[in-house]
């Protein structure tokens, strides 16, 4: 049920005609982005490990996972293992408390972790490639004044799927295209109800998660959250707020 004058008067009877009448749309989108961060640290690793080591990041994956995948960068400097400077090539054991320990069978001592045992260690520029799925589900309104954007978010409930009804096709939109600064865009609407900068705040919201990592893949429904502000000569403003089965009032 889209949100009316008609419906409002029903709730309320006695409420005066309104000064004016804004028709808006809000915009809940439910995203998943399959993003790749990199990122680079110095790493020490033994020589089996190195040679062991990705030279090359593998491509993307093709579907919604979370990997990661370490990546020889370059080798800074071979050197001689300092963790097992007391026994050369081996550590006191860790897990030995009795005899006849399985770890080091009872010596006490088993191979340096570091360096596995060479007494050699690589000290090597390694890339950290992540590969993520981040989920997103957020509704964007209008801007109004604080007050009034705090109870647009609380009203309208983005934790579940508004009817099929309210669909909005993004392919269509502004929101796949490249980002732009604010104002280049005309406001859409959904069957009379503007927009306005909605759909220009979700491309920003969009824009942020993009630029910050590789997107290798995304998925992106929305639905339209039409509602109504009446304003009035002596009166607070009303939210009429529709969700498909019924329609509220609120004063913000």
């Amino acid at each position: 049920m889209l949100p009316s004058l008609e419906a409002a008067r029903v709730l309320e009877p006695d409420l005066p005609d309104p000064a004016s009448v804004r028709a808006l749309a809000g915009l809940t989108i439910a995203a998943r982005f399959q993003r790749r961060d990199v990122r680079t640290a110095e790493l020490e690793v033994s020589e089996a490990r190195l040679s062991a080591m990705l030279r090359e990041p593998p491509p993307p994956p093709e579907g919604f996972v979370h990997e990661t995948h370490v990546v020889l960068g370059q080798l800074l400097e071979l050197r001689r293992c300092t963790l097992c400077a007391v026994r050369p090539g081996t550590v006191p054991c860790p897990f030995c408390s009795l005899a006849g320990c399985e770890e080091c069978a009872g010596s006490g001592w088993r191979s340096c972790t570091a360096c596995d045992g060479n007494q050699e260690i690589a000290m090597v520029e390694a890339r950290y490639v992540e590969d993520r799925e981040i989920p997103l589900r957020i509704t964007f309104t209008p801007s109004f004044s604080p007050a009034v954007d705090a109870v647009l978010r609380t009203a309208i409930d983005d934790t579940t799927d508004p009817p099929d009804e309210y669909r909005f096709e993004l392919d269509r939109s502004a929101v796949f295209a490249p980002y732009r600064e604010s104002g280049e865009i005309e406001a859409e609407s959904f069957q009379g109800f503007s927009f306005e900068d909605a759909i220009e705040r979700a491309r920003a919201g969009l824009f942020g998660i993009r630029k910050s990592g590789e997107v290798v893949r995304e998925e992106l429904r929305a639905w339209a959250r039409p509602f109504l502000v009446l304003s009035f000569r002596e009166a607070p403003q009303l939210l009429v707020i529709g969700d498909g089965a019924s329609v509220r009032l609120l004063r913000p």
